[in-house]
């Protein structure tokens, strides 16, 4: 209802200060809008499923919401945005380069000592190989008054971008959440 709200709000300052006439334009149902940027963006594969989890301790099954990890990294990297060149993280610009055995400052993901492990260990072909670190954050969140009901939404971002566009909450993709008072009620979330 808030978004409904601030929706109308905008549409009615924009009618008011730019003359915009919103009854001449022909707004395509949210249905068929949503189809063609799903087709449009490739966004098949990032829709959320239900998927079933036994729970060890009471050995019942139930269903929680997940997202395809795989499909998410490709949403990422496939977006035209984000992989911009300012935005990428690589040392001298150069996504093949590697990292900087003794660097001056330790500004960002790519001149810490462990990503220069990472890189020994896992770029064995040079000019084929490219170090993309995943970083991920959950975040709980109380979904009622007295906090027995709460969502823990596990979120990535990719290693390769820049940390003031890591820190933009659009770089962050879910993969899924389960809610704890589901898990104990063997309900679906």
């Amino acid at each position: 209802m808030y978004a409904f709200d601030e929706i109308q709000k905008r549409a009615h300052k924009s009618a008011k200060l730019v003359k915009y006439d919103f009854a001449d334009k022909k707004l395509p149902p949210l249905a068929s809008y949503t189809k063609s940027v799903f087709q449009r963006f490739d966004l098949h594969g990032t829709k959320p499923m239900l998927a079933p989890l036994t729970l060890p301790v009471e050995e019942r099954e139930i269903n929680v919401v997940v997202h395809d990890a795989r499909q998410q990294v490709y949403s990422q990297l496939t977006n035209p945005t984000l992989m911009a060149g300012p935005n990428l993280n690589f040392t001298y610009d150069d996504p093949f380069a590697p990292p900087s055995e003794s660097p001056s400052v330790l500004g960002d993901i790519n001149t810490g000592p462990r990503f220069r492990e990472a890189y020994n260990v896992l770029c064995t072909i040079p000019g084929l190989h490219v170090l993309c670190p995943l970083i991920f954050f959950i975040d709980k969140t109380h979904t009622d008054t007295f906090g027995n009901l709460c969502l823990d939404p596990v979120t990535f971002t990719l290693g390769i971008l820049k940390r003031h566009l890591r820190n933009h909450p659009k770089a962050w993709q879910a993969l899924g959440y389960i809610t704890n008072q589901s898990q104990r009620q063997g309900q679906s979330c």
